[in-house]
């Protein structure tokens, strides 16, 4: 989640400032203790609904490359792979 907060924080803390001097909020610190809330519940949607499925589909994205270069570097399925690609086992 650390990462999407860092992507989030910028446009939280923006969008606060401006929404706080708009309506004249006086007190800094409430003004930051919203952009903080603000921010953690941005940067947790985001982890949930955008970093997390674009990371399962990259991995499996890898797997399928990984499987795809065992089949045309060996010839044969990754499961009937030989131990050593320099020997062949018959």
């Amino acid at each position: 989640m650390s990462y999407s907060l860092y992507l989030v924080q910028p446009f939280a803390f923006v969008v606060t400032a401006a929404l706080a001097k708009g309506l004249g909020v006086t007190r800094p610190w409430a003004a930051a203790a919203v952009a903080v809330a603000v921010t953690l519940a941005l940067g947790a949607l985001v982890a949930r609904y955008l970093d997390r499925p674009l990371h399962d589909l990259a991995r499996g994205w890898a797997k399928r490359l990984a499987t795809l270069e065992v089949r045309t570097r060996f010839g044969r399925a990754p499961g009937r792979m030989p131990l050593s690609p320099l020997r062949s086992s018959r």
